[in-house]
């Protein structure tokens, strides 16, 4: 155990002792700030706010979101009060309070500068520094200190017990009722420029370099550090234990940020390095955990994180976009163009140094380097030996040599050279990009794919096929050749493959959007792989990706080399990165810990922190609620809501790159329940809900039965006196038949005597025979009508059977004939009997007038609920459009429509009548009769 633990102790001390990189990201307008004129920084429920020239900002991490535009105008500094208000000062509008989405003010004058400690702020203005404000309980704005005179050089800083005041060579101490209690001379030659108050000390610096540090119990006692160049230290800073991040100013306004660390007794400076070097002032410096922020005068701001690659800016450094990388002889680095080199010397400095030659490509063969120009190749020496260009050398030995260019392979053995490869004769190919020696065999790679060289038995190389490389890379581009544990590692401008002789695999990158621009392995095996979506590193267990969110200082990697040391130098877009892949060794897990709780109701918000030596920004969070599963977690805060009542147990875990989740940081609380949910209330508006539903459904059946009743005597009512009107028209029917039809057949038999006498004219008897006949056969069918038992189809069609055969039984040359199918006695109106007859007796009518006809057809049947009558003669029919100005059809038709029949008049070998009624309601009756 005790080997363990000293292992472990052995591992973070060489972390602590390595130097920390630093990654800078840069924001201003182009990233959606207003104005690039940045004041100052405050952390308020979780969100990064940002006073700018152009106003209050929200900052994510990647963009930013303009806040109260109108209402506040010119922020210039903030004040997070226990993160439930946030003061605004403005140059404008003096204070103004935000709490939620309110916004009040709370103080109308100028000012310029909230300084903060925890839980005390001080407000002044600094053109004047007369009167030193501070916020009392109730949030009104307190004097606390008065003086007399304006003096711009007078310094600030608080803590939780005092304010410190440096004037001219006195620095004074006031307690927080702005009563002075002691005062100290700070022992410069020159005013004081920076002070601050950070553990247990007070620091405080002069614009000649000095940086001294006193106890707070013995102010006197005193330890300086002098700089050697004159930088005044504008700025001083917490950072974290025995650390502070000091602002230098140099010459030309350009500003350096420093993090300094101390001994554990602050006796000495043990560690200093430059994180930040820009060419605009500062406005403020604020630290958010590991996180620091840099708010620039006119360049927006500046992001820094811990992280485990160190960048050097092309603008920061004054250094062009390198083409070549190089480790030379003194063990510096030098990174260079065509035409120029730039070496990196101690305290990232870069000496200039003009190439005499074009640089064409730099390569290393067999543990020496050379250089090759557009007309020749160059040894470590830069002495000629080669009067060509040569991209890269594959293969030597005594007297034998193969390389490449872009155009050729050749080779230069017992002293003469031969072209083994010409893309003068492959002028498809265009030109050659990379090759390699693989398993003694040579592979060159094209714009049009991979050519194979093997040699032959007699010392001879000649190009072979290949059927696997030939299928899988016919006419496409092939960028480089890496050779990763015996396998060839092919790469083209979107993926990359391994190739084992046998087969081919693919191994990253399928999507479009990323464009490999290079592929490189490293002395652990480690593949890299530098794209314009950032870099990526693959190693047996893991991928990572690292782009501009996470650490690089641009999207657009080009190259990478690795030196004597293990470290991997990258050229991106932006300049140059220094990259220690050791640090992907990384296996402690980060510490959790849950630092806000705040329960409420059926509402909970959890928040915890996270702590970890490297790289937090790719720290990977989970949290679980009771036994679920383990679900990732964007932000270090969970909200949850509209809980149920019960216990629960939240837990919440890390894990750094490769490292195992750390031990979970669990915390449990419980959801009392609302007094509508507990049980008794339950069941007792449950009984009252059911009470009132069921006496509701009483009452409705009550009046349910009720309506149902006098419905009842209402249908009963209208039974009766339908059954009274079915009796009176039969009691009609019979003594109009009985009295008005034994008158009509009296008068007939007159006038047939009369006929025969011969005192009277027979013309004469002969009409009053013939009316009085018409009119007893109308009266006999307004009888049968009139008559309720023959209002069925059985009867009617009966009816219409015997008024067809006695109406042509009055004309020899016509023959009639009846059909009649599945007629059954269902009952119809009398309106829809009525119509049917009168159409019926109309069509007779137009077949004895206009038809000529010899025969007719009347048939009826009923195929469901649908009764259907046809009548077809076969005379010569009718003329269209005579017919339509006769009113006939035109009578028969508006009949048809008044009781819903479908009427269909056909001139087929005749006239053929088809009528059709849906007796469907009919039907419906009759079965619930």
């Amino acid at each position: 155990m005790k080997k363990i633990i000293a292992s472990i102790v052995c591992v973070l001390s060489c972390f602590v002792v390595q130097a920390q990189y630093w990654t800078t990201q840069h924001f201003n307008v182009e990233n959606g700030l207003p104005d690039n004129y940045v004041f100052a920084f405050e952390k308020f429920q979780e969100e990064i706010y940002v006073a700018t020239d152009g106003g209050l900002v929200t900052f994510d991490g990647i963009d930013c979101k303009i806040l109260n535009k109108k209402e506040i105008r010119y922020p210039v500094s903030l004040l997070n009060a226990k993160d439930s208000i946030l003061y605004i000062g403005s140059w404008l509008d003096g204070i103004i309070a935000k709490n939620n989405k309110k916004l009040k003010n709370i103080y109308p004058f100028r000012i310029n500068r909230i300084l903060k400690n925890k839980d005390k702020s001080l407000i002044y203005n600094t053109y004047q520094r007369i009167s030193f404000l501070a916020l009392n309980e109730r949030s009104q704005i307190d004097t606390l200190i008065e003086l007399d005179s304006i003096n711009t050089t007078r310094r600030l800083a608080i803590d939780n017990s005092a304010i410190y005041l440096s004037e001219h060579k006195t620095i004074s101490q006031y307690n927080w009722k702005g009563k002075k209690e002691r005062e100290f001379n700070h022992g410069f030659t020159s005013d004081v420029e920076a002070i601050n108050s950070i553990d247990g000390f007070i620091f405080y610096s002069d614009n000649e370099g000095n940086l001294s540090w006193s106890p707070k119990l013995n102010p006197t006692q005193k330890t300086t550090h002098h700089f050697e160049k004159p930088y005044t230290i504008k700025c001083i800073k917490s950072y974290k234990k025995q650390q502070i991040l000091v602002q230098f100013n140099h010459r030309a306004e350009r500003n350096s940020i420093y993090l300094i660390t101390f001994d554990e007794t602050y006796s000495k400076i043990i560690n200093m390095d430059a994180i930040l070097t820009i060419k605009n002032g500062i406005s403020d410096i604020f630290v958010d955990q590991e996180t620091i922020y840099i708010a620039v005068y006119g360049d927006g701001f500046y992001k820094l994180f811990p992280s485990i690659i160190k960048s050097y800016h092309k603008t920061a450094y004054q250094i062009p976009v390198p083409k070549f990388s190089f480790e030379n002889t003194a063990g510096n680095m030098v990174f260079a163009t065509e035409n120029v080199s730039y070496t990196l010397q101690e305290k990232d400095t870069f000496i200039q140094q003009k190439n005499p030659f074009r640089f064409n490509t730099v390569f290393e063969f067999g543990g020496k380097r050379y250089f090759s120009s557009h007309e020749n190749l160059y040894n470590d020496s830069l002495k000629i030996i080669n009067d060509s260009r040569v991209d890269n050398i594959l293969f030597a030995k005594a007297k034998d040599t193969l390389l490449y260019s872009k155009y050729w392979l050749s080779r230069n053995h017992n002293g003469e050279c031969e072209d083994i490869y010409c893309i003068e004769y492959n002028y498809n190919d265009k030109k050659v990009n990379t090759g390699i020696f693989f398993k003694n065999k040579v592979y060159l790679g094209t714009q049009n794919g991979i050519r194979k060289f093997i040699k032959n038995e007699v010392d001879v190389w000649e190009r072979t096929e290949d059927s696997i490389l030939q299928k899988n890379f016919q006419q496409r581009v092939i960028r480089s050749f890496s050779i990763h544990k015996n396998q060839l590692l092919i790469t083209t401008p979107y993926e990359a493959y391994k190739y084992d002789e046998t087969n081919i695999s693919p191994l990253l990158f399928t999507e479009e959007d990323i464009y490999i621009n290079a592929t490189f392995v490293d002395a652990q095996n480690r593949i890299y792989f530098g794209t314009n979506k950032g870099f990526w590193v693959l190693t047996d267990n893991y991928k990572y990706h690292f782009n501009t969110k996470n650490g690089t200082n641009s999207d657009n990697i080009y190259s990478f080399y690795q030196d004597r040391k293990g470290i991997i130098w990258i050229i991106s877009g932006n300049g140059i990165m220094e990259f220690n892949p050791a640090l992907l060794d990384i296996t402690l897990p980060p510490k959790i810990e849950i630092d806000q709780k705040n329960i409420q109701n059926d509402h909970a918000l959890l928040h915890f922190k996270s702590s970890t030596r490297h790289f937090p920004e790719a720290v990977l969070f989970e949290y679980k609620i009771n036994n679920t599963d383990w679900r990732k977690l964007q932000h270090k805060q969970l909200e949850m809501s509209s809980l149920k009542p019960g216990d629960y147990t939240v837990s919440f875990r890390g894990k750094h790159i490769n490292s195992e989740w750390s031990i979970p940081e669990t915390f449990q609380f419980n959801i009392s329940p609302k007094w509508y949910q507990i049980t008794v209330i339950k069941i007792f508006i449950f009984g009252i809900i059911t009470f009132l539903l069921f006496g509701f459904l009483w009452y409705r059946l009550r009046v349910i039965k009720r309506r149902n009743e006098i419905l009842s005597n209402e249908i009963n009512k209208r039974i009766f006196f339908e059954h009274k009107v079915e009796n009176l028209r039969e009691e009609i029917a019979r003594d109009f038949h009985d009295e008005i039809g034994n008158n009509i057949a009296s008068v007939i038999g007159l006038s047939n005597n009369l006929k025969h006498s011969e005192k009277v004219p027979s013309p004469k008897i002969d009409k009053i025979a013939s009316l009085s006949k018409e009119i007893y056969h109308t009266a006999k069918d307004f009888v049968w009508s009139l008559n309720p038992k023959n209002n069925n189809i059985e009867s009617l069609c009966k009816y219409l059977r015997d008024y067809g055969e006695n109406f042509f039984d009055l004309f020899d040359e016509i023959d009639f004939l009846y059909l009649e199918i599945d007629i059954i006695p269902i009952d119809i109106s009398y309106v829809k009997s009525r119509n049917i007859i009168l159409a019926y007796k109309e069509i007779l009518a137009n077949i004895i007038n206009h038809s000529q006809a010899t025969k007719v057809v009347f048939k009826t049947y009923l195929d469901g609920h649908l009764f259907t009558i046809q009548i077809q003669d076969n005379g010569i029919g009718f003329d269209n459009s005579s017919s339509t100005s006769g009113n006939g059809l035109k009578n028969i038709k508006k009949r048809m429509e008044m009781i819903n029949a479908e009427m269909d008049i056909e001139k087929v070998a005749g006239v053929f009548y088809t009528f059709t009624l849906d007796l469907k309601e009919e039907f419906y009756n009759t079965e619930e009769l």
